[in-house]
């Protein structure tokens, strides 16, 4: 399955185990910025079009995945990560909570798990695993 790794930028290297767990166990990771070699954002004086790009990327990546995987066991003063799971749920994409829940959107996903290797023993289960998360769905009317 393709995954995109949605979490705080500045916890990339509490998530790399995490990463590589999911790719030995046949998963194909679309998020690449647990790989850039800047520590945080703030390190390395992003200029608007180097952040701009980034966020593109990232937004790429999350459309070449067939779920999303939040992470929320640190607080975002940022924001990124919830942008790209709403961004994921806005196109239909799974998403699957690990961690606390932090957001009343939160609410609409199905699938939760309290930790990492919870989430990864689940996937290491059936690589193409289908359905235990909440899909895009109309809340009402409108287009």
């Amino acid at each position: 399955m393709r995954i995109y790794v949605a979490s705080y930028y500045d916890t990339k290297e509490r998530i790399k185990p995490f990463v590589a767990k999911l790719k030995d166990i046949g998963h194909v990771i679309t998020s690449s910025w647990t790989e850039e070699p800047h520590e945080t954002d703030e390190d390395v004086g992003l200029t608007d079009g180097l952040r701009k790009y980034y966020a593109w990327r990232d937004l790429e990546e999350v459309e070449d995945a067939e779920l999303l995987l939040l992470d929320t066991f640190d607080v975002n003063p940022r924001g990124g990560r919830e942008f790209e799971a709403g961004y994921a749920f806005g196109l239909g994409l799974e998403v699957w909570l690990i961690g606390p829940e932090r957001s009343i959107f939160h609410k609409y996903l199905r699938v939760r798990f309290e930790s990492w290797p919870e989430a990864i023993r689940a996937l290491a289960q059936d690589k193409k695993v289908r359905g235990m998360g909440l899909t895009h769905t109309r809340l009402g009317g409108g287009k």
